[in-house]
């Protein structure tokens, strides 16, 4: 029975270990780079227009706009 005892305090600070770091938020990212090209919906990326421009007609004869494409 003593050991039983002596390994429930062990247990507990494992258990809260694990429960603090699984609620650790991650680092946040870098905010994306608001002259990248918008990236339309069928993969092609836009020529004239950026992400933080204006996007009414961008894409439009490529399925519209899908976001801004990756870095």
């Amino acid at each position: 029975m003593r050991r039983k005892l002596a390994s429930i305090p062990l247990l507990a600070c494992f258990l809260l270990g694990l429960a603090s770091a699984a609620t650790a938020e991650p680092p946040p990212s870098p905010p994306p780079d608001p002259d990248r090209p918008l990236l339309c919906c069928d993969g092609t990326l836009s020529p004239s227009c950026t992400c933080n421009g204006p996007r009414k007609g961008c894409c439009s004869h490529h399925k519209g706009v899908c976001g801004c494409a990756a870095e």
